[in-house]
């Protein structure tokens, strides 16, 4: 094993002296990464969440028309405030997100049985201004029904009398979308940290000495080619593992200053959900080592390795989307397909749903065999005489 560790020990040097390849392994992947893209999700989702517990103050023209709207909008915790003079432009400006217009037809028109017009201006351009007319219209919704039912009941018919039929939702399930998307996220992201965490010792450390033909002094060492492919292979798993580590760690620290529970969001970025689902990730970091390893030392060129390993670089990315768009079921089979079965893993493990131990057991067991089959693959690549051609 002294010659295993001795090559580790070579592999690992030579990647962190190059300091681009340093930065895109350890820096990049695991820590700008996670905070470009889980970052803007949050903040989306934070933006068009909206609080009816929140009190908040809303200008309106002509309040003295509509004392029981004004009234209906304050239990709806919507204070009125009377509008500037000025509030086209201070809506314009941003200043201002929204002006509420009651005009002196609306109370004519509720006597006389007709439709009684309200006007509310914001700016679209403004997601602040567009938030909270999405509030205000909800709100208002609700005052016109309750006046439509008793406009019915005061003409002697049953505010019933146009609900043909009554349909009822029930959502027995615990994830929203965004919840959903945040929960795909996670693994997504741990996946491609690891993928280019160990992507460019992977391409340096075979095909890149194949160029600088240094791969062949190394081959002529008294060291079998078993070691050989093991050593380096250790040496990219370091650095897939690290990168896997520092993501997991990165990613709990994002939501650390964000209560997903307070958005609706019933998922769990804790201490122990993140050390968990680390854990379930960890045989694709063995895997991903010997897929990035086996794809390197098939490739005869640096740059063939790099487009050979960009292109594979988006099989991760296939699940992630096919679990957003499709619905695809937990089942025996699916569990043996390898990153299917780990973001479905991952995303029960996130929301604290129980999981099974067989379908545990059997996405780890496909990986590891993959894993293996890929490692014998590289193996026999070295033992090849094309393999310094």
């Amino acid at each position: 094993m002294t010659q295993v560790f001795a090559i580790i020990k070579k592999e690992i040097k030579d990647n962190i002296r190059d300091k681009r390849s340093f930065f895109f392994a350890l820096i990049y992947g695991p820590v700008l990464m996670p905070a470009l893209l889980v970052g803007p999700v949050i903040t989306a989702v934070k933006i068009n969440k909206i609080n009816f517990e929140q009190t908040r103050s809303i200008s309106v023209v002509g309040q003295e028309y509509a004392p029981n709207l004004i009234q209906h909008l304050r239990e709806n915790n919507l204070e009125a405030v009377a509008a500037a003079e000025n509030y086209m432009d201070l809506i314009s400006s941003g200043d201002l997100k929204l002006v509420l217009e009651i005009t002196e037809d609306y109370v004519d028109n509720l006597r006389a049985g007709v439709p009684a017009p309200l006007t509310i201006y914001y700016n679209k351009e403004d997601k602040d201004s567009e938030k909270v007319k999405r509030q205000v219209r909800i709100v208002l919704n609700r005052y016109d029904r309750q006046l439509s039912a008793l406009r019915m009941r005061a003409r002697g018919f049953d505010s019933r009398l146009l609900d043909t039929i009554r349909i009822t939702e029930e959502d027995i399930s615990d994830e929203s979308i965004s919840g959903k998307i945040l929960g795909g996220i996670f693994p997504f992201l741990l996946v491609m940290s690891m993928m280019m965490g160990g992507f460019y010792l992977a391409v340096d450390s075979t095909a890149g000495e194949r160029e600088r033909h240094s791969l062949e002094p190394l081959l002529s060492l008294p060291v079998s080619r078993k070691k050989l492919v093991l050593g380096k292979y250790l040496a990219t798993f370091v650095f897939v593992f690290f990168s896997g580590l520092l993501a997991s760690i990165n990613i709990f620290l994002v939501f650390k200053f964000v209560q997903l529970s307070d958005l609706g969001i019933p998922l769990s970025f804790e201490g122990l959900s993140v050390i968990k689902a680390f854990l379930v990730a960890l045989p694709l970091s063995v895997l991903i080592t010997s897929f990035l390893v086996a794809v390197a030392a098939f490739a005869k060129s640096t740059k063939e390795a790099q487009t050979h390993l960009g292109i594979a670089m988006m099989f991760p990315m296939i699940p992630f989307l096919l679990l957003q768009f499709i619905n695809i079921k937990t089942t025996a089979l699916v569990m043996l397909i390898p990153f299917v079965s780990q973001f479905k893993i991952l995303e029960k493990v996130l929301g604290e749903k129980p999981v099974a131990i067989e379908h545990l057991s059997y996405s780890v067991a496909s990986s590891l065999v993959l894993a293996i089959l890929l490692l014998l693959f590289t193996t026999w690549l070295y033992c090849r005489d094309r393999m310094l051609d």
